[in-house]
């Protein structure tokens, strides 16, 4: 009996887990090599997970310390743009008609004014497009939406307004997306799985007494 309860608490675990995953790959930048103290910049397809411009990606440089992991990444990157905006984008599996969590940290490299347009779309049109300019200059602010997907595959993407296509601003990191724990329906209800599991394992647990 002790072991089948443990058996079903482990479910329980291991379904809320992968409902909490974050569907973003590579989302805090931190799968290229920069040395501590240094920043380097890379094409976005040796960026795992992104597509678009060029990322710039810092260590521990000039005083700005990752809100995730060891590296950030500067939107504006080195290298240009063409006098065109940089944008960076990611494409992500989701489930039509589920609701999914959406956030990120931000922050300004020299002033205040800074900003840049973050969006959630997919081919059924525009589900969060927001200007974010509220930056403070090498301080972490957070950035938390929800949204929920209309189709199989949902687009995150990050575009720069101030600076346009300068190579000085706008510092991202830890970008995640998770399916969300709320429902779309009734938000404070869990999911309809884990309760029965949970509800199974308190029915053994008063059979074993």
């Amino acid at each position: 009996m002790k072991t089948l309860l443990s058996t079903l608490l482990l479910i329980c675990a291991m379904a809320s887990s992968v409902a909490n995953a974050n569907l973003v790959s590579n989302g805090s930048f931190e799968n290229n090599n920069v040395n501590a103290g240094t920043w380097s910049w890379f094409s976005s397809s040796s960026v795992d997970g992104w597509s678009g411009s060029n990322i710039e990606l810092w260590n521990d440089f000039g005083g700005m310390i990752a809100q995730d992991g060891t590296k950030l990444a500067e939107l504006n990157a080195h290298g240009g743009s063409g006098g065109g905006a940089f944008s960076i984008f990611q494409e992500i599996t989701t489930t039509a008609g589920e609701l999914y969590d959406f956030s990120f940290y931000y922050a300004a490299r020299q002033n205040t004014n800074e900003s840049f347009l973050v969006e959630v779309f997919s081919s059924s049109g525009s589900l969060i497009s927001q200007l974010v300019d509220d930056h403070i200059v090498k301080q972490w602010s957070s950035f938390t939406s929800s949204f929920v997907a209309a189709d199989s595959a949902t687009t995150v993407r990050f575009t720069t307004v101030t600076p346009l296509s300068g190579t000085l601003g706008n510092f991202i990191d830890n970008v995640i997306v998770t399916e969300s724990t709320t429902s779309v329906v009734q938000a404070s209800a869990p999911s309809a799985a884990l309760l029965t599991l949970f509800g199974l394992a308190m029915l053994l647990v008063r059979r074993s007494k």
